[in-house]
Protein backbone atom coordinates (compact mmCIF):
# COMPACT_ATOMS: atom_id res chain seq x y z
CA UNK A 1 0.00 0.00 0.00
CA UNK A 2 1.11 3.48 -1.01
CA UNK A 3 2.52 5.65 2.18
CA UNK A 4 -0.18 8.12 3.16
CA UNK A 5 1.30 12.16 3.10
CA UNK A 6 1.88 12.98 6.97
CA UNK A 7 -0.85 15.39 7.25
CA UNK A 8 -3.51 12.55 6.47
CA UNK A 9 -1.48 10.74 9.33
CA UNK A 10 -1.74 13.58 11.85
CA UNK A 11 -4.43 12.93 14.37
CA UNK A 12 -6.08 16.10 15.31
CA UNK A 13 -7.62 16.34 18.75
CA UNK A 14 -9.87 19.30 19.55
CA UNK A 15 -8.64 21.34 22.72
CA UNK A 16 -10.76 22.36 25.17
CA UNK A 17 -11.71 26.28 24.88
CA UNK A 18 -8.82 28.50 26.73
CA UNK A 19 -6.43 26.05 26.26
CA UNK A 20 -2.99 27.35 25.81
CA UNK A 21 -0.86 24.30 25.23
CA UNK A 22 2.52 24.26 26.05
CA UNK A 23 2.68 28.20 25.38
CA UNK A 24 3.88 30.15 28.42
CA UNK A 25 1.52 32.23 30.44
CA UNK A 26 1.10 35.63 29.41
CA UNK A 27 1.50 37.88 32.52
CA UNK A 28 -0.33 40.93 32.85
CA UNK A 29 2.68 42.97 32.38
CA UNK A 30 3.43 41.42 28.78
CA UNK A 31 -0.83 42.22 27.88
CA UNK A 32 0.12 45.61 29.48
CA UNK A 33 2.75 45.86 26.93
CA UNK A 34 0.94 44.80 23.92
CA UNK A 35 -1.40 47.30 24.74
CA UNK A 36 1.00 50.38 24.94
CA UNK A 37 2.67 49.32 21.57
CA UNK A 38 -0.72 48.84 20.45
CA UNK A 39 -1.77 52.50 21.50
CA UNK A 40 1.74 53.90 20.31
CA UNK A 41 1.10 52.88 16.50
CA UNK A 42 -2.59 54.33 16.70
CA UNK A 43 -0.77 57.38 17.76
CA UNK A 44 2.24 57.26 15.38
CA UNK A 45 -0.73 56.44 12.17
CA UNK A 46 -2.75 59.24 13.46
CA UNK A 47 1.17 61.67 13.49
CA UNK A 48 1.67 60.49 9.87
CA UNK A 49 -1.94 61.15 8.77
CA UNK A 50 -1.87 64.65 10.37
CA UNK A 51 1.21 65.73 8.45
CA UNK A 52 -0.01 63.97 5.82
CA UNK A 53 -3.18 66.68 5.39
CA UNK A 54 -0.63 69.45 6.43
CA UNK A 55 1.45 69.18 3.67
CA UNK A 56 -1.32 68.88 0.95
CA UNK A 57 -3.29 71.87 2.47
CA UNK A 58 0.19 73.64 2.42
CA UNK A 59 0.69 72.62 -0.63
CA UNK A 60 -2.52 73.59 -2.13
CA UNK A 61 -2.38 76.87 -0.60
CA UNK A 62 0.77 77.75 -2.17
CA UNK A 63 0.10 76.59 -5.19
CA UNK A 64 -3.24 78.78 -5.30
CA UNK A 65 -0.96 82.06 -3.62
CA UNK A 66 1.11 81.88 -6.84
CA UNK A 67 -1.50 81.59 -9.02
CA UNK A 68 -3.03 85.04 -7.04
CA UNK A 69 0.58 86.60 -7.03
CA UNK A 70 0.72 86.32 -10.79
CA UNK A 71 -2.84 87.28 -11.96
CA UNK A 72 -4.53 88.88 -8.87
CA UNK A 73 -1.31 91.06 -7.36
CA UNK A 74 -2.94 93.72 -7.08
CA UNK A 75 -6.14 92.41 -5.61
CA UNK A 76 -6.89 91.52 -1.45
CA UNK A 77 -6.79 87.20 -1.15
CA UNK A 78 -9.44 87.47 1.69
CA UNK A 79 -11.63 84.70 0.48
CA UNK A 80 -8.96 82.37 -0.10
CA UNK A 81 -6.89 83.08 3.00
CA UNK A 82 -9.83 82.42 5.14
CA UNK A 83 -10.68 79.07 3.05
CA UNK A 84 -7.04 77.95 3.91
CA UNK A 85 -7.89 79.45 7.94
CA UNK A 86 -10.83 77.20 7.77
CA UNK A 87 -9.46 73.86 7.04
CA UNK A 88 -6.71 74.65 8.81
CA UNK A 89 -9.10 75.05 12.20
CA UNK A 90 -10.65 71.57 11.14
CA UNK A 91 -7.39 69.74 11.19
CA UNK A 92 -6.62 71.31 14.24
CA UNK A 93 -9.92 70.07 15.66
CA UNK A 94 -9.51 66.49 13.67
CA UNK A 95 -6.05 65.96 15.37
CA UNK A 96 -6.36 67.46 18.37
CA UNK A 97 -5.20 63.98 20.27
CA UNK A 98 -2.04 64.29 18.24
CA UNK A 99 -1.28 68.27 19.56
CA UNK A 100 -1.94 67.42 22.57
CA UNK A 101 0.24 64.61 22.66
CA UNK A 102 3.17 66.46 21.28
CA UNK A 103 2.41 69.21 23.71
CA UNK A 104 2.41 66.99 26.61
CA UNK A 105 5.29 65.08 25.59
CA UNK A 106 7.48 68.55 25.42
CA UNK A 107 6.16 69.35 28.54
CA UNK A 108 7.47 66.58 29.85
CA UNK A 109 11.25 66.99 28.74
CA UNK A 110 10.54 65.41 25.35
CA UNK A 111 12.49 67.57 22.12
CA UNK A 112 9.28 69.82 20.90
CA UNK A 113 7.89 69.81 17.51
CA UNK A 114 9.25 72.27 15.14
CA UNK A 115 7.57 75.30 15.27
CA UNK A 116 4.95 76.64 13.03
CA UNK A 117 6.03 79.33 10.57
CA UNK A 118 4.04 82.31 10.64
CA UNK A 119 3.45 85.83 9.17
CA UNK A 120 6.47 87.32 8.82
CA UNK A 121 8.72 84.46 10.62
CA UNK A 122 11.22 83.47 7.43
CA UNK A 123 9.21 79.90 7.03
CA UNK A 124 8.17 78.48 3.93
CA UNK A 125 5.29 76.06 6.05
Amino acid sequence: EPAQPVRDRVCLIQQPAGFTGMAPKRSRQNEQDDGDEEEETRNESRRIQFAVHLKALNSQFGRWVQEQAGAHAGELWVPGVKDYLAHAEQLLKDFSDVLDAERSAASNGAPAPPPVAGWGSGGTG
